[in-house]
């Protein structure tokens, strides 16, 4: 039979397994008690972390510590947590660092004890102390994540030009500088970093990041962040990428028997702004598909990609809730009307 699985603990319970002596009571009692630690009135569970973070004989009881003090956002264990930077266990460190960035402790001891991070040979310790630098104080990492667009790392350099992108260039603050250094990682070795390059300057250097992102998604290679392949995708889609039509064609009709990429319909939407006629075919057969979920992707499809053809097919599904959600029929209606979103693949 199957067994129940046990209730969260009280804070009293938790207070009191804090202190077993079995390692796996300790370990769980820290996260029931960064259970307790996130609500308003969870001030003796904050400050029993913070003593377990100092106290406890074993690390990864230590971790779990400094890990539930980051997401309770304990402000007051800043000093417990600045500690544990010195602590023996590479991984209580590593934990302590991400936890200040999320806490937002930003005392000038804390920020230098992190640039000293910013140095070490771990990359690991690099990646973390500009995480949480950038999180306590933008413009004080803002030399560093400059620099570390040039680290010998992939996951830094990539980590660097994704925050300078957020916090920067999304916000078109002061970009000169940024631009510059991204531009120069244009042609890096990791097709990774590259399409972070592109997706960061495609408001301010279209050719470049054009070319990088068709190149990228042409690739045979898989590209390992979803979040960023999507984007790809529809940029190319949105901003007239003819370039990247082979790319995109091959997730939106791939070969028979292969394993179908996640954006098929993205993809699909993509090259129908391009005016691709297979791809505004296949987004007018499936308006008419027995599948609700295709009904639905293909009418959010017709919208965004003003296909020719699909407004009198989206009219005619007009009071009939069975046939496509109303909400998402209606916001496809309205992009024929609306003068936002230029179709680069043929005239509306």
């Amino acid at each position: 039979m199957f067994g129940l699985s046990p209730l969260p603990r009280t804070l009293r319970a938790a207070l009191s397994d804090s202190r077993d002596r079995k390692v796996r009571v300790r370990r769980a009692a820290v996260v029931d008690l960064g259970r307790h630690a996130e609500a308003s009135d969870g001030v003796e569970a904050r400050g029993e972390l913070a003593r377990i973070l100092r106290e406890d004989a074993d690390p990864s009881v230590r971790r779990e510590a400094a890990m539930a003090l980051g997401s309770a956002r304990a402000l007051e264990s800043a000093a417990a947590l600045l500690k544990a930077l010195s602590d023996e266990a590479l991984e209580v460190r590593q934990m302590a660092i991400l936890a200040l960035g999320e806490v937002g402790a930003s005392s000038p001891e804390i920020v230098r004890a992190l640039e000293k991070f910013l140095a070490a040979e771990g990359p690991a310790f690099r990646f973390q102390a500009l995480l949480a630098l950038t999180q306590i104080q933008p413009e004080a990492a803002r030399s560093q994540l400059l620099r570390a667009t040039c680290d010998d790392d992939v996951e830094v350099a990539y980590l660097a030009i994704r925050l300078l992108d957020e916090h920067w260039l999304s916000a078109s603050k002061d970009t000169g500088e940024i631009v510059a250094a991204l531009r120069q990682q244009a042609a890096h070795e990791s097709s990774r970093v590259r399409l972070a390059v592109g997706l960061a300057l495609v408001r301010r250097e279209l050719a470049l990041a054009t070319s990088i992102i068709s190149n990228v998604l042409n690739a045979t290679f898989k590209i390992r962040d979803l979040e960023d392949e999507l984007a790809a995708i529809e940029l190319a889609g949105e901003l007239g990428m003819q370039a990247a039509m082979p790319g995109l064609r091959r997730r939106a009709f791939p070969p028979p028997y292969s394993i179908k990429t996640s954006f098929v319909w993205h993809a699909t939407t993509s090259l129908a702004r391009l005016g691709d006629a297979e791809a505004q075919a296949a987004i007018l057969k499936g308006l008419g598909a027995w599948s609700r979920d295709k009904r639905h992707f293909a009418v959010v499809a017709a919208g965004v990609a003003r296909v020719p053809g699909a407004r009198a097919r989206l009219e005619a599904m007009r009071g009939d809730p069975r046939a496509v959600d109303p909400e998402t029929l209606a916001a496809a209606l309205a992009c024929f009307t609306s003068p936002s979103g230029v179709n680069r693949g043929h005239e509306r």
